[in-house]
């Protein structure tokens, strides 16, 4: 009987760990791990887990696209905004350019946390350059909420560089 007891205990014991250890998952329940370490730093995964290597700097669009019109890459940036309604996008600054990188999610199936500005990611993903509507750059700025007196001032169609990612690594 003390067996039984005992095995019981280990068992309620052993599932409560269990239960406990399981890591939270963003909005959209999409992240695939979180928490990993490497060399003691703490990594967030969100949609496809991809590796902390081979990776570049982000740099001129224009480079890496090397005469395509699109290319699949794996670059590490610095987040300048999220979006603040569900962290469906983030963009990237690029060293020497004067607009950031917009980032968003393949097949929309996972998001970001909504405040990680300033931190540094690494994504994997199709980059491409792309005419964005006057509507979409107004949906942008919205989600950034940005005042109204920002949003009308958006007139007109604008080139962008953006990249669909598959993955992301929060750093």
């Amino acid at each position: 009987m003390k067996k039984r007891l005992l095995f019981l205990i280990f068992l309620a014991v052993f599932t409560i760990i269990s239960c406990n250890s399981n890591k939270e998952k963003n909005n959209a329940d999409q992240v695939v791990s979180e928490s990993v370490d490497f060399n003691q730093s703490e990594y967030s995964f969100y949609g496809e887990e991809i590796t902390k290597s081979g990776y570049s700097e982000l740099s001129s669009p224009e480079d890496l696209l090397n005469g395509k019109d699109s290319s699949t890459v794996k670059v590490t940036g610095e987040v300048s905004s999220v979006c603040k309604k569900k962290g469906c996008w983030m963009t990237l600054d690029i060293p020497g350019q004067l607009k950031p990188l917009r980032v968003t999610f393949k097949d929309y199936s996972f998001f970001v946390p909504k405040n990680i500005e300033g931190r540094k990611v690494i994504v994997k993903g199709v980059l491409k350059k792309e005419v964005q509507s006057e509507e979409m750059r107004k949906h942008y700025a919205a989600d950034e909420e940005k005042s109204q007196e920002d949003i009308e001032k958006i007139k007109g169609n604008e080139i962008e560089y953006s990249l669909v990612a598959d993955g992301v690594i929060l750093m």
